[in-house]
């Protein structure tokens, strides 16, 4: 028997848009018509900043700077924090039927095994790169590529860069943050915790080599057959539709939309109801909280962050289970762990607990006990 063949689309420049639904595009197809796994390969022809999933692009983006300069800001269907992209970034997308024979059955494991190859090209290029649970791919404790995964439909999909050079300047801009001495010193922290391939080798190797390496990594690693191929008439269709999608602010700002009162409360406790907004930082990334209160009851609350959960909508479904209930650490607590268990809720490095940790830095002496 001959080994699975995976198609790869290796395609040069394309519009900051396209970054994202051309994966989406492709796990749609795979849906309904007989499309293979596949790996894109491409880079955008002009800068983006591309917003996670479940973020909330008012609280976490610069929406003044990026209209002052003409920089798109696009929403993608896969969760992680806001990050800006540019031609300095060679992207690699996995799309994965759920029943190929090369598809593990975690997330946990799909970041494991498919980016074993991306860490051994990085190695080939004398960079001693090492992966980093849960999704992290790291040199000498510094990030140097950045990686997500979800499922859409009857696909899965991993997302991630290899990164030749990064703008850290305009990175820091797009970040909306209280105050100038903060950005200064988000700068910093950035600075030290990512690294490029200019930056580990002092030059940027030749972009076809790097993707070399890459596809055969991918075949000796994962054991199949990489063969270049195109978009089939169906997955340019059903790009073209998604445009749209990904232009409508309701899109981009779906979660500004549906929770505008909610946000633009003031943050404020009184003694039997108010607002409160509490940050916690778990394992797998930040969880944001806003949560209103009325005589001890959660009247209304929203939940982001740039962690990974899957199914993509389980927030809004857990926010509406917790809507309406006392608040009570321990009911909470167990609410929340039997969503998990009756959802089947795979979110790596986020557990029910780190809800509650979240939670409880919320300080009111009144309400919470």
């Amino acid at each position: 028997m001959g080994k699975n063949i995976v198609r790869i689309l290796e395609i040069n420049g394309i519009s900051p848009i396209e970054t994202q639904t051309i994966y989406e595009s492709v796990a749609k197809a795979q849906s309904s018509y007989e499309i293979p796994d596949t790996i894109i390969i491409c880079w955008p022809n002009s800068p983006l900043v591309c917003l996670g999933y479940h973020q909330i692009a008012k609280q976490e983006i610069d929406l003044n700077y990026c209209k002052l300069h003409n920089i798109p800001v696009v929403r993608r269907i896969i969760g992680g924090g806001a990050v800006y992209l540019n031609k300095d970034q060679i992207f690699y997308q996995y799309i994965i039927n759920e029943k190929s024979s090369i598809l593990p059955k975690s997330f946990a494991k799909f970041y494991k095994i498919f980016l074993k190859p991306v860490v051994k090209t990085y190695n080939d290029f004398g960079i001693h790169a090492i992966f980093r649970p849960v999704n992290d791919i790291e040199v000498n404790n510094k990030k140097i590529s950045g990686t997500g995964a979800g499922e859409y439909e009857k696909s899965k999909i991993l997302t991630g860069n290899f990164l030749l050079d990064f703008d850290y300047e305009t990175m820091i801009k797009i970040l909306k943050v209280p105050d100038e001495k903060f950005r200064d010193k988000v700068f910093k922290s950035l600075k030290e915790r990512l690294t490029t391939i200019k930056e580990e080798l002092g030059y940027i190797p030749p972009t076809s080599e790097i993707i070399k390496k890459f596809k055969q990594n991918f075949e000796d690693i994962i054991g199949v057959k990489c063969e270049n191929g195109s978009l089939t008439k169906e997955e340019n269709e059903i790009m073209n539709k998604l445009y749209k999608k990904y232009t409508n602010p309701e899109w981009t700002y779906m979660f500004n939309e549906a929770k505008t009162d909610l946000l633009n409360r003031e943050i404020k406790l009184s003694k039997n109801s108010g607002v409160a907004q509490t940050v916690y930082k778990s394992k797998g990334g930040l969880i944001k909280i806003i949560i209103e209160f009325s005589n001890g009851k959660i009247k209304d609350l929203l939940i982001s962050g740039d962690f990974f959960i899957y199914p993509a909508n389980s927030l809004r479904l857990l926010e509406n289970k917790l809507k309406g209930k006392m608040f009570n650490i321990n009911e909470i607590y167990s609410i929340i762990k039997e969503f998990y268990k009756n959802n089947n809720i795979e979110s790596p490095g986020v557990e029910p607990k780190d809800f509650i940790s979240a939670l409880k830095n919320i300080k009111t002496g009144t309400i919470f006990n």
